[in-house]
């Protein structure tokens, strides 16, 4: 057994699991360093959510939707386009980005397929109704929280 401090707390690694000898949680090396309890469940849902692992999927897509939501800024425009319509001026405002970015960053979001546009009077509006997108975000929330 080999103790290591970290985070002010002692850690005991036993047969490739730790234990806090203060808190108890059982950490596996394989879980990334989730307590076992939630990497069951984790895996428990997944295991129900997922109804065909093995069904063919465009990976050009994929790799496309990841890129594009990888830049923060995309991201947020992303989740401002999937809760209601949203102008340019809007992105500005809400994000604090100049015109010209915000342009440059929907113009990729529109080659992506995740925004859309409908043309008002003078006003150009901007939204998503990207099914991927919104799962992708929601992944990503939820891998964040834990």
């Amino acid at each position: 057994m080999k103790d290591a401090s970290k985070g002010g707390g002692i850690i005991s690694e036993r047969g490739g699991d730790y234990f806090s000898e203060s808190g108890g949680d059982i950490i596996s090396e394989s879980g990334g360093g989730l307590p076992r309890n939630l990497q069951m469940q984790s895996m428990e849902e997944t295991m129900n959510d997922v109804s065909d692992v093995s069904a063919p999927f465009d990976l050009q897509q994929a790799d496309r939707l990841l890129r594009t939501l990888a830049h923060p800024i995309r991201y947020r425009m992303t989740q401002l386009m999937l809760d209601c319509e949203r102008t340019a001026v809007d992105f500005q405002e809400i994000i604090g980005i100049n015109e010209g970015a915000a342009m440059q960053h929907l113009r990729v979001l529109k080659e992506a397929g995740i925004a859309e546009t409908r043309r008002g009077r003078q006003t150009f509006y901007y939204f998503s109704r990207s099914a991927e997108a919104a799962a992708l975000l929601t992944c990503i929330r939820q891998i964040a929280v834990l």
